[in-house]
């Protein structure tokens, strides 16, 4: 839905809906009797339904200063429900053969909101300069929780925390001066700065990422055909951690290793930030 106030400025609301599509329990059919009665027992079905992203939200855009400046405004908020949670129930021997089977289960629901906005302005008719902000909050309010079992002891432990690989704050700015050079090229420099909030590695809200201040720089030439770029990449050597991972690693135990030694632990990883990069590159439009 659209309202226009003016020619230059509008209100709008929209609703979506996305989907994670179904899965199927694979190890209720690929593992021993056994194995497949500790699963069932635990809870595990044959099919998993659709995971349910609903989404509303409500913003406002518009265009000032002669529309010379752009702004958009938004303010979200949603649910996702039936979320495909992964849930380990323990390890399983039989005879010589250890087993660590897991299931997925609809056990989850995560409640979304928070504001977003962009702005772009031309300062001159050389210089212009963009922005953004955005504040991404989320809480989970059902769940199983196989790594919170793991580390707390309870498949519950999360409730109320956070979504994990997702900072509550971003922001950018960037700038961009060109002027004419010769004939139809042109000259210009640009900066660009992106800041990322401390995110959590997992759903115990317990690691940290540390914030991330990533400043690029570049120069350069260009006509309607070829562009050549001098530029360089995380010039402040930031080393924030982008991503983190969780895992199940296999462990060969030791020689007088105890009964119920875990062949299965959980292990976290993490991405390393891509380090200072310079260069040259060029394109040409044929």
């Amino acid at each position: 839905a659209q309202y226009h106030f003016n020619p230059d400025v509008m209100l709008f609301a929209n609703f979506a809906r996305g989907f994670t599509p179904g899965n199927f329990n694979t190890s209720l059919f690929s593992n021993p009797p056994e194995v497949t009665a500790v699963l069932r027992a635990a809870g595990a079905i044959p099919l998993v339904k659709s995971e349910v992203l609903d989404q509303y939200e409500v913003g406002i855009k518009g265009m000032f200063l002669d529309g010379r400046w752009e702004n958009t405004l938004v303010v979200y908020w949603g649910d996702i429900s039936n979320q495909q949670i992964s849930t380990s129930v323990g390890q399983v021997v039989l005879g010589n053969t250890v087993f660590n089977p897991s299931f997925l289960s609809n056990a989850g629901l995560t409640s979304l909101h928070g504001v977003e906005w962009e702005s772009k302005l031309a300062v001159t008719e050389h210089l212009t300069v963009n922005g953004s902000f955005g504040w991404n909050a989320s809480k989970i309010k059902v769940d199983l929780c196989g790594i919170c079992n793991t580390l707390a002891g309870s498949l519950t432990a999360d409730i109320g925390k956070r979504l994990p690989n997702a900072p509550e704050f971003t922001a950018t700015f960037g700038a961009r001066y060109t002027a004419p050079l010769s004939g139809d090229y042109e000259w210009y420099v640009g900066s660009d700065f992106s800041h990322r909030g401390n995110m959590y590695a997992t759903r115990l809200n317990v690691e940290l990422s540390g914030v991330s201040n990533l400043l690029s720089l570049r120069a350069g030439i260009q006509s309607d055909k070829l562009q050549v770029e001098a530029f360089v990449t995380n010039l402040l050597q930031d080393k924030g951690i982008p991503t983190f991972a969780q895992s199940t690693r296999y462990v060969i135990p030791q020689q007088g290793a105890p009964a119920n030694f875990n062949f299965y632990p959980q292990s976290l990883g993490y991405g390393f930030p891509d380090r200072r990069q310079f260069g040259i590159r060029a394109n040409y439009k044929f």
